[in-house]
């Protein structure tokens, strides 16, 4: 299951970054993004007919990096012994 996190849309609403992640392996991750990425034209033709917006973004999908990197952070730091052990 892949989840999106966040979005970036540019100043001139021509373009949006969507960043995601999923449970998978780095050969998997190639796959998703591929897929997502292919499929973009369909996702920004669905958005535009449910939003009914004049300009759509074109969408980029990318692996969120900077939350797999806070997750990462976050299970460390709860990992680590206190003075009570």
């Amino acid at each position: 299951m892949v989840s999106v996190h966040r979005a970036e849309i540019s100043d001139d609403g021509k373009n949006m970054k969507v960043f995601v992640t999923a449970i998978c392996t780095d050969k998997k991750k190639l796959k998703v993004l591929s897929g997502l990425n292919s499929a973009a034209g369909l996702f920004q033709t669905t958005l535009s007919g449910k939003l009914g917006l004049r300009i759509t973004p074109r969408m980029q999908f990318l692996w969120d990096e900077e939350y797999i990197q806070s997750l990462d952070e976050s299970l460390r730091l709860t990992r680590k012994p206190t003075s009570a052990d």
